[in-house]
């Protein structure tokens, strides 16, 4: 992550991490670990300097180790923090209530989750799909 590069976004296959676990550790994954660094450019860090998440759906009692491919990934690591988080679900779909509840974010770090469950949530409270023909490319465009 040296150079002109500011930022970078970085899907681990499950598929390469099963490989390199068992050329260098003991277990296998189902799920992606997602790698995403930003840097000065994004006002989140000194020159020279990048703030990093690594993130994956934790599978075994050692979250860390599971995110090992993407933290090899980094070179040099200044600081580290290590949080595991719960992910949670509206009990209902809230089309009784009209109480609308978002899921909880999870590992993926380019928001396709998140950009699913707020078009279901939109189709959820509106009864319809949204429609992208009618977003407008250009603040001056007309309906």
């Amino acid at each position: 992550m040296y150079g002109v590069c500011t930022n970078t976004v970085i899907i681990v296959p499950y598929m390469k991490i099963v490989i390199y676990e068992i050329l260098s550790m003991s277990c296998c994954y189902n799920h992606d670990i997602y790698v995403l660094a930003v840097s000065y450019a994004h006002n989140v860090a000194q020159k020279g300097y990048f703030l990093a998440l690594v993130s994956a759906f934790v599978e075994t009692a050692n979250p860390e180790l599971e995110i090992k491919p993407g933290l090899d990934l980094l070179g040099p690591i200044e600081q580290k923090f290590v949080t595991v988080t719960d992910l949670y679900e509206p009990v209902d779909d809230g089309t009784a209530n009209k109480v609308f509840i978002s899921k909880s974010f999870d590992a993926t770090t380019h928001f396709e989750t998140t950009c699913d469950d707020v078009l279901d949530m939109y189709r959820r409270i509106t009864g319809a799909d949204f429609d992208f023909s009618q977003v407008k490319h250009n603040l001056g465009e007309e309906s």
